[in-house]
């Protein structure tokens, strides 16, 4: 049984690689931890040692394949920072699921699944607040690609997914359970087969109630918006371009959009990647271009991410997050920041972030 335990492990981390956005199918997250939930049932009840390490070490597989095919692109960032979310995610949701095996053996299984649900609902809303948050993963995000799915985000959140999803996999534990120990026809199967079904049915039909039931957009009325998303690799491409070339590129793509009704143009968040000195944000020249481009829309405004400097000399204007050039004279701060401007008010700025 050692071999299947870690079969059930290795097919539970898959089933949740398969059901994962942007390709995965969702409704195979309703039943990706079942296979792991039977393989702590089996060595929750026999007679092997060191159980505890044993449910670690299959819940910390099946969560690492999930981490690892999932979120490997970020590597493409930082070989160090995937490999430590990777692998300390996986750590994370493992000892979320030891905790549930030392709980399932003091308790009722019903007991056991309540608080096993509890205490990953709470395991993910630590995962929005603390210092290392990490929410990629939260498992309500998985419907994010059929949004039509899940409309009733608006009351519960993505922890309503979250609670979805769980009690699907239970359900179908313990009908897998009850069909498996004690037999079945056809008709037996089909019967058993009712209440998942309704479980998965019902949401999606609220869902598709709330969708419909919007009122209806007035095309006479509302704020007409231009957002603009430029096909640039942000790993090999988006640093080599200069700032006039992504300027150009916005305007290609926002201009044959534009009518005389348009109130904004949005681009991304520092779209404009190449610093440009806070001294000179009003009169620099790839700035006055793109404000110039769209001169013949008065009632237009813009708004997009821009990355900017902040040059001095002056050592008492430094703070702990500024940076000393290689001339050792000259101090600099980096922002990522917002842009902001129209055809009447000079450019303003909103600093959001500064780099160490």
């Amino acid at each position: 049984m050692k071999y299947s335990s870690i079969l059930l492990a290795l097919l539970s981390g898959i089933l949740l690689w398969l059901g994962w956005p942007t390709y995965g199918f969702p409704l195979l997250l309703f039943g990706a931890f079942v296979p792991l939930l039977f393989a702590e049932l089996h060595i929750r009840k026999s007679e092997l040692r060191f159980k505890g390490w044993r449910v670690l070490g299959l819940s910390y597989l099946s969560f690492f394949i999930w981490n690892i095919s999932t979120t490997w692109w970020l590597y493409l960032a930082t070989g160090f920072g995937m490999w430590f979310a990777v692998l300390v995610n996986s750590l994370l949701m493992a000892l979320v699921f030891l905790c549930y095996h030392k709980f399932a053996r003091k308790v009722s299984q019903g007991a056991a699944f309540t608080f096993l649900i509890c205490f990953w609902i709470s395991f993910e809303y630590m995962h929005l607040q603390w210092d290392f948050s990490w929410p990629w993963l939260n498992l309500g995000n998985g419907f994010s690609e059929y949004v039509s799915w899940i409309q009733w985000y608006e009351y519960t959140g993505t922890f309503g997914g979250t609670l979805w999803i769980w009690l699907l996999n239970v359900i179908l534990f313990y009908t897998i359970f009850k069909l498996k120990n004690y037999g079945f026809t056809v008709i037996q199967a089909l019967k058993k087969s009712v209440l998942p079904a309704l479980v998965i049915l019902i949401p999606i039909g609220i869902s598709q109630i709330i969708l419909f039931s919007y009122f209806e957009v007035n095309k006479d009325s509302g704020t007409d918006v231009v957002i603009v998303q430029p096909n640039i690799d942000p790993y090999e491409e988006k640093y080599s371009f200069t700032n006039d070339k992504v300027t150009q590129l916005i305007t290609n793509l926002a201009l044959p959009e534009i009518t005389q009704n348009t109130e904004f143009v949005i681009a991304p968040e520092t779209v404009i990647a190449d610093n440009i000195r806070i001294s000179q944000v009003n009169y620099h020249p790839t700035l006055q271009s793109l404000r110039g481009n769209f001169a013949s829309y008065p009632n237009l405004s813009y708004l997009g991410g821009i990355s900017l400097v902040d040059v001095f000399k002056n050592p008492d204007q430094a703070t702990n997050q500024t940076n000393l050039a290689s001339d050792g004279v000259t101090y600099y701060n980096d922002y990522n920041s917002a842009m902001f401007f129209n055809q009447l008010d000079l450019l303003s700025y909103i600093i959001n972030l500064s780099w160490l």
